[in-house]
């Protein structure tokens, strides 16, 4: 019997077709989880960010913000916060890399001020990435929080390697179903 799969069956096309949509339908999920993923680091930021604007609106010292421990960059995920004064110029901060405050671009600073709040990802080494949440207070400058993507890029990639293999298994369940059916005379 002539194989009902074979290249010009009208099955053929009709398992392509099959795979072309729930390849979309994979690929849709993914980046649905992805951006969810990306999306919601940031409600902790914003969480922290109000709160130390209504700390420096109401007089507190940016040291007596940022007395928390230092955090070293290469090694930890934590939030951190870091203050620039009205010249741009940072004032103090949570973190570092190497002994060194990692600054953001002027651009930036300049946009949270005409546009107010900006959410960047922010990419100061090949090796480091970071959801930033910046905003401009105007007795005092701009507060910037951040934190590091490493844990949630990593679940991306995880979901990217089980979305390919859905779509692979998704693929041959359909080639065994329509070749099922079509041989049996279903379809």
């Amino acid at each position: 019997m002539k194989n009902p799969l074979g290249r010009g069956s009208k099955y053929f096309y009709i398992w392509v077709f099959t795979v072309i949509l729930f390849g979309l339908t994979i690929m849709t999920s993914y980046v649905f989880v992805q951006q969810d993923a990306r999306s919601g680091i940031n409600i902790p930021l914003i969480q922290i960010m109000q709160s130390v604007k209504a700390d420096l609106q109401a007089g507190v010292k940016s040291a007596a913000i940022l007395e928390a421990k230092q955090i070293d960059l290469s090694s930890s995920q934590s939030p951190f916060i870091t203050l620039y004064g009205l010249d741009k110029k940072v004032i103090g901060s949570s973190q570092s890399l190497g002994g060194r405050i990692l600054t953001l671009p002027t651009g930036v600073l300049d946009i949270s001020r005409s546009k107010g709040e900006s959410r960047v990802t922010w990419q100061p080494t090949s090796e480091l990435r970071f959801a930033s949440i910046t905003d401009y207070v105007p007795t005092f400058g701009y507060v910037s929080v951040s934190q590091s993507l490493r844990e949630v890029e990593d679940r991306a990639a995880k979901s990217a390697w089980i979305a390919l293999l859905a779509l692979g298994l998704g693929s041959l369940a359909s080639g065994v179903g329509i070749w099922w059916f079509a041989r049996w005379g279903f379809i």
